[in-house]
């Protein structure tokens, strides 16, 4: 029997070498996510610009843009747009076919009436958004694919050192400005051992390859790499070279400390924050005559101020967690409740801490807590500020319809080989028991880090939890209560989640 996805998404996302990637490599961490919740994914591939593998497989279909409308709509069907200047003529008649409107932008005034939902994932969003559009607004909906979420743990207990030797380089998947070539050589006579990263799409791309061909133990040039290769040089550098676009999720996911170079004017405001919140420091523009000094000179800086780096490295940290393509996919493609209300995950605030004070004083909070006794505001508030600051925590307030309800927080433990295993604590307020909004909650928890194992301790008298954690899909190995689907979804995209091309 041909299984029906809940829903479908079809994507509208630009590329080239002038623009580069970064509008389909967000797009294709939606994808992802969305796939991780049954839903059927559709690339719209432009005339004659094949994309990289590493792109398109991350969608169910690419299907060539003049084909669109063989694309087969279910009931909950969305048209996602990433794109500066789409073809109007094209969207209008793909807005006739009745799909509800995502657009991916980094200016609300981008965003046309007509969408119904909005993703502006900057450091500084404009919260006085007043279109129509549900705003999904932040850096907690950053677009990114799941591995770098799944090395911040590790990231976050990885030292500082006191010496710069290996610098990670990646200016974009095209380079437009020519500017690799130039860096990547000063780099080298300055005695560092450097990586970079380009797209085939590069037209330096030759030029780049002989400099790696002549120089093979200090440069290391990654063509098209992979989201898991780029995380892993990036958790393994000592210091990332980098544009202020979409990548700078990247790295504050992973607090590497940085030095930014703008390599497009839509980066400038992004920059200017993460300057002003010492997450990273700013070279300069691409264009600028003298960057490949000025970057230079930024980089002796920061070998000589270890303390420098540490703030860098603790401040990035704070501004993003790489978890926002599966927070979008569950504003799309959310869990219910047994009554069909939608069941949502958001990152905790410090607007929370007296709610959740609260609902720790009722005893049914306390009854099957390891600590019976409720804490004092003293104790609360210490707890609650290591616990939000923590970036080996993940700690998320439920939500059923617009109405917080209670919390759900994952604990890393270790890593069992190369998954992080995190563990489990949920609690609701007792007028929202027995609605299957516990049991939904753990399931949007284990699908906002598929990329992990999640384990769960109930103690052996509480049935009630027993029985709620088995419903949210756990099961028992070994006396362990484990959610097995974040172990299918590693596997899944260890495969490469292989599309078809139509």
């Amino acid at each position: 029997m041909t299984r029906v996805p809940r829903s479908q998404l079809l994507f509208y996302a630009r590329y080239s070498e002038n623009t580069g990637l970064g509008h389909v490599v967000r797009s294709a961490a939606l994808s992802a996510a969305c796939r991780l919740r049954g839903a059927r994914t559709i690339l719209l591939e432009q005339p004659d610009t094949p994309l990289p593998d590493f792109c398109s497989s991350l969608f169910s279909v690419v299907l060539p843009e003049a084909r669109a409308f063989e694309a087969i709509a279910c009931d909950n069907s969305y048209l996602v747009v990433d794109s500066y200047a789409p073809d109007k003529n094209l969207l209008g008649r793909l807005r006739n076919s009745g799909l509800q409107e995502v657009w991916i932008c980094d200016d609300l005034d981008d965003c046309p009436d007509a969408a119904d939902f909005v993703l502006n994932a900057t450091f500084n969003p404009n919260t006085k958004f007043e279109g129509r559009a549900k705003p999904l607004l932040g850096t907690e909906f950053a677009l990114l694919r799941p591995s770098f979420a799944a090395r911040r743990a590790k990231a976050a207990i990885r030292e500082v050192v006191p010496t710069l030797e290996k610098i990670f380089v990646s200016l974009g998947g095209t380079d437009p400005n020519n500017l690799l070539p130039r860096l990547v050589s000063k780099l080298l006579v300055s005695g560092y051992c450097v990586t970079a990263t380009i797209s085939d799409l590069a037209s330096n791309l030759e030029t780049l390859q002989e400099a790696s061909d002549r120089a093979p133990d200090t440069f290391r040039l990654i063509t098209n790499a992979t989201d898991s290769e780029v995380a892993e040089e990036m958790l393994n550098a000592d210091v990332t070279i980098g544009n202020a676009g979409s990548s700078s999720f990247e790295r504050c996911t992973l607090g590497i400390p940085t030095l930014m170079i703008i390599v497009a004017d839509n980066q400038v405001s992004n920059a200017k924050q993460l300057v002003q919140k010492k997450a990273a420091v700013l070279a300069g523009r691409s264009q600028a005559p003298d960057i490949v000094e000025r970057t230079l000179v930024e980089l002796k800086r920061l070998q000589s101020d270890l303390g420098l780096r540490r703030e860098m490295s603790l401040s990035a940290f704070q501004l993003c967690d790489g978890l926002g393509a599966f927070r979008a996919a569950g504003e799309l493609i959310p869990q219910h409740s047994h009554d069909g209300r939608p069941v949502r995950l958001r990152p905790v605030t410090v607007d929370d801490s007296k709610k959740i004070y609260d609902w720790q004083q009722i005893p049914e909070t306390r009854a099957h807590s390891r600590n019976p006794k409720p804490p004092t505001w003293s104790e609360h508030l210490d707890w609650f500020e290591n616990k939000i600051i923590d970036p080996r925590v993940v700690f998320s307030v439920v939500n059923v319809g617009e109405v917080s309800c209670g919390v759900v927080r994952l604990d890393y433990m270790h890593h069992h080989d190369t998954r992080p295993v995190y563990e489990v604590s949920i609690f609701l307020h007792p007028d929202f028991f027995g609605k299957g909004i516990a049991a939904a909650a753990l399931r949007s928890a284990s699908l906002l880090v598929p990329f992990a194992d999640i384990q769960a301790t109930v103690l052996p008298d509480n049935e009630r939890s027993l029985h709620l954690f088995k419903a949210a899909g756990y099961v028992d190995q070994g006396g362990t209560l484990i959610n097995p689907a974040a172990i299918e979804a590693l596997e899944d995209e260890t495969r490469g989640m292989t599309n078809e091309r139509i």
